[in-house]
């Protein structure tokens, strides 16, 4: 459970930045409100998660024995508002790369939400944060809004950089960083994620 749940989330992590850019202001007059509606995103990332000396539970990432490197696939939905906040409902399928110890592919879904932190109108670039949780019954997207009456607790954190094309039809973004809870079992995370208006 532990397993799927943060192999799910690397991939969020990386879909998380790029999505928030439906608030973006851009240089050739689209406005923030202009930018505000739904997107979709597809995303591709390569991650490592870090295990105890038997394979059968994530640690910390300081000293830890074992280092597995996974490959994701994510494709989400979600929307934006005219203050640059969103959200997005995500689903991942990740398995680990050969030659790392055989584990079964599994998919999960889960909740992205952002905030753009930072935005350049001049060169269509910035940045933003986000917090991924796992979705369930009392965990979901209302709008550009998060509801959580399930009191989930975030399952991942981090930072994003994006670029805005096609007169703001199109987003690409990086993950800058990205830290897993409640443990620190989350190595390098590389995503590349698009987004496009709906």
């Amino acid at each position: 459970m532990k397993r799927t749940m943060i192999a799910g989330m690397a991939g969020l992590m990386g879909i998380a930045l790029v999505i928030t850019t439906s608030g973006l202001a851009r240089a050739q007059g689209v406005t923030l409100a202009q930018l505000a509606g739904n997107w979709s995103t597809e995303s591709n990332s390569t991650y490592a998660l870090c295990f105890n000396s038997t394979f059968s539970a994530l640690v910390s990432c300081k000293g830890a024995p074992h280092v597995v490197f996974y490959i994701q696939t994510s494709i989400g939905q979600g929307i934006g508002d005219a203050s640059g906040n969103s959200c997005f409902t995500v689903i991942s399928t990740n398995s680990p790369e050969f030659p790392n110890p055989a584990t079964p592919a599994n998919t999960n879904t889960q909740i992205v939400v952002q905030k753009i932190t930072f935005y350049n109108a001049t060169t269509e670039t910035g940045n933003n944060s986000f917090t991924a949780y796992n979705a369930s019954s009392g965990t979901f997207c209302k709008g550009s809004v998060l509801v959580n009456t399930a009191k989930a607790p975030p399952a991942a954190t981090g930072t994003g950089s994006f670029v805005v094309s096609l007169k703001g039809t199109r987003v690409d973004g990086v993950t800058d960083s990205a830290v897993d809870t409640p443990i620190s079992s989350l190595g390098d995370d590389v995503a590349h994620i698009a987004a496009f208006r709906q």
